[in-house]
């Protein structure tokens, strides 16, 4: 009897610990406001604004935002990492872990911490609560989801962390280039129209943006005195329409070189292209057949060439990613070569259904 007794006196602490985070109620006055930092960057601000905008559209409820320079509301929604925001989790954020686009989500009832950098992560922590929990779709430009809700709320025990898997995330869609669209779908490519407030985005530097074979070994600077630079097609070097021999170790010299010296004049940008022409006719000479039929793959001589010019390239600016394309006849992965922590592949599948 004693043990039914302790049993039965326990159930209402366990239903008080289970009850949600509510952050707001429709016609209620509202309970909590949204912290953002002192120092907030325009993606946060940003983040804060939104947050502030659809929460009305969720509940009719607006909820004030604040500095972190006040003291710390009864209930808030901290965004970023505030003043108070080491305080509650007992240690400063690892803003570092979660990187450029990396979030997470926290109750420390009574509060909701959305820890993201100062990038993109503290918007698309914003976005993601708006979605998970208020059901908020935003599907075009032109139409959004935003159901009507009497009561907006998270979970009591909510700790989630977010990284994403892919670095860059660009669906080649024209709606998807609307900045506010693609920011809301955690999109960021280099085509998406996003601006300062959406966190900027994943940036290609010194004019490098895919197909830049010929921007940095150009055919009519040098095929005419080394046709072996460029594709063998049934015996024969060709200059139009060409790729580049990527076994030969005068073209990776060239290559190598002139990216750096691209690189040199726009230091500050995250990605540079190195990557096939926007055409097939890839090299047949016997040392890049050898390689490609070894790898079951023509990305097997691309692999291995990239890979050899961003080592060359870490060595000046461990900083820098080389890009290059997952694309037609690359499409297909080697079977043994893998690309180097700082050669990021784009999967490109443009012309398939």
């Amino acid at each position: 009897m004693k043990t039914s007794l302790l049993l039965l006196s326990a159930l209402p602490v366990l239903a008080a610990v289970a009850q949600p985070l509510t952050l707001a109620t429709r016609g209620q006055p509202a309970a909590c406001a949204i912290v953002c930092p002192a120092a907030a960057t325009p993606s946060q601000r940003h983040a804060a604004a939104e947050l502030q905008s659809f929460i009305e559209q969720l509940t009719g409820v607006s909820l004030p935002v604040l500095s972190d320079d006040a003291p710390l509301p009864e209930r808030a929604i901290l965004l970023g990492e505030t003043r108070h925001t080491a305080a509650l989790l007992g240690a400063p954020a690892d803003l570092a872990a979660l990187g450029d686009d990396g979030f997470r989500l926290l109750a420390r009832p009574p509060h909701l911490l959305v820890i993201g950098g100062p990038v993109r992560g503290t918007l698309y922590g914003v976005y993601e609560l708006l979605e998970r929990f208020g059901g908020c779709r935003w599907y075009t430009s032109w139409h959004s989801l935003i159901p009507r809700l009497d009561a907006l709320a998270v979970p009591a025990a909510l700790d989630e962390t977010q990284r994403p898997a892919f670095a860059m995330r660009e669906p080649f869609w024209f709606d998807m280039f609307d900045g506010d669209l693609a920011a809301r779908n955690k999109a960021n490519g280099n085509a998406m129209r996003l601006t300062e407030k959406h966190g900027g985005k994943v940036r290609f530097g010194a004019g490098l943006f895919v197909h830049t074979f010929s921007t940095l070994c150009p055919p009519d600077e040098f095929f005419d005195a080394h046709p072996e630079y460029f594709s063998e097609i049934n015996g024969q070097r060709v200059k139009d329409h060409t790729q580049l021999c990527l076994t030969n170790p005068e073209v990776l010299a060239i290559v190598t070189e002139r990216l750096l010296a691209r690189i040199r004049k726009d230091p500050s940008a995250r990605l540079y292209s190195v990557s096939q022409n926007d055409w097939y006719r890839f090299c047949t000479c016997p040392a890049c057949k050898a390689l490609d039929d070894r790898e079951e793959s023509h990305a097997g001589t691309m692999i291995a060439f990239v890979n050899q010019v961003a080592e060359a390239v870490e060595k000046e600016f461990p900083h820098v990613w080389i890009e290059t394309l997952a694309y037609q006849y690359t499409r297909k992965p080697p079977k043994t070569l893998r690309p180097r922590h700082n050669v990021v592949p784009r999967l490109c599948t443009i012309e398939c259904d």
